[in-house]
């Protein structure tokens, strides 16, 4: 389908006439003649798809047709070509299908749609929920004015199942159907440590060597040095570092910053991820001390 529009505008100072052809709002000629309104039409009808002789016949499809009593400006033309036909703005977009929601992360899911192709699209509009089934409207809209037909959502929860659909906008405002619902679930988020007035933190990951590294990244490391290497082992196979015989950790010098911070503030935790050889140890043992 195409848009055309033909405008004939008359220069009383010149006596010529400024004829202009638009397709689709674009302008592809303009020529000048001679004479004026007065000497044309006088007793004819008004007549669509021939001639009022009959001899002229042209075989398609109409929309639209209109006749305006001036020549229309170039903007004007384009404003009605953009308004589409069947009446003000024509008819709304065809809804968006086949929507393809696509996990990427605990955070973040993928979305992609086909094109739309039609002549007076402008935008598409997305919309999402935890809900199934549900209404697109303010209260749920995601993004707007996209004109690609993908989108990242980042930033989502992990674990959750979310819904989305997407509605095209045309050049006159007019919204078309929501697409068919697509959903996904985004996998479980990864647990992050407290880091807030943490001293000290120790991974055991050297994998070999004497020393273990403070990587809280609080203050000066406060690292720790195996004082009988002999009796210790990195080799086991879920990582970490094994005791197997008596030995200390020590950090050597006095830990003054540690010590300052749980003084400071009054309250202390300790916390340790282990697993014990035996529950029945002299001393009692300790694990931290």
């Amino acid at each position: 389908m195409h848009h055309v529009a033909l405008t004939l505008s008359y220069d009383a100072g010149s006596s010529t006439a400024t004829e202009t052809l638009y397709i689709d709002g674009q302008l592809v000629g303009s020529t000048t003649r001679s004479g004026n309104m007065n000497s044309t039409w006088t007793a004819f009808p008004f007549v669509l798809g021939n001639e009022d002789g009959d001899d002229r016949p042209w075989l398609w499809t109409f929309y639209l047709a209109a006749v305006y009593s001036r020549g229309l400006s170039a903007a004007e033309v384009m404003d009605n070509f953009q308004a589409g036909y069947g009446g003000a703005g024509g008819s709304p977009p065809a809804a968006p299908q086949s929507l393809s929601a696509t996990v990427q992360s605990s955070d973040q899911i993928n979305l992609d749609w086909p094109d739309n192709i039609e002549q007076d699209f402008a935008s598409y509009t997305l919309h999402r929920s935890t809900t199934a089934g549900f209404t697109p409207d303010a209260t749920n809209l995601v993004a707007e004015n996209l004109t690609q037909s993908d989108y990242n959502d980042i930033g989502l929860s992990g674990s959750t199942t979310y819904y989305y659909r997407v509605i095209a906008i045309d050049q006159a405002g007019q919204a078309s159907s929501p697409s068919p619902e697509s959903s996904a679930t985004t996998t479980v988020a990864p647990m992050v440590r407290v880091t807030q007035d943490l001293e000290v933190l120790y991974t055991f990951q050297e994998g070999s060597g004497s020393t273990i590294n403070d990587v809280s990244g609080t203050g000066t490391a406060l690292n720790l040095t195996v004082e009988t290497p002999a009796n210790t082992d990195w080799s086991n196979s879920d990582g970490g570092l094994v005791i197997t015989s008596a030995t200390r950790l020590t950090s050597g010098s006095n830990a003054t910053g540690l010590i300052n911070a749980v003084q400071a503030s009054n309250e202390i935790t300790l916390e340790a991820c282990v697993e014990t050889a035996t529950i029945n140890q002299d001393g009692p043992a300790r694990i931290i001390s």
